[in-house]
């Protein structure tokens, strides 16, 4: 009688299934990198505009 090892439980089709979701997974967060950046970048310059508006108003009045 011979004892050979046992393999790793999952198939090679499972190992590349969860590897394809992780990836899925981490270019979806990649994604969401550049696209809170954009979303921040605009919501700063509307704040801007409204700063230097808001300064302008307060200037008017002082004067």
């Amino acid at each position: 009688m011979v004892c050979r090892p046992r393999r790793c439980c999952s198939s090679t089709a499972e190992t590349a299934a969860a590897k394809a979701e992780d990836d899925s997974f981490l270019q979806w967060f990649l994604l969401l990198i550049p696209a809170t950046a954009f979303g921040l970048g605009t919501w700063q310059v509307q704040r801007r505009k409204w700063k230097l508006k808001l300064i302008a108003e307060l200037e008017s009045r002082v004067m």
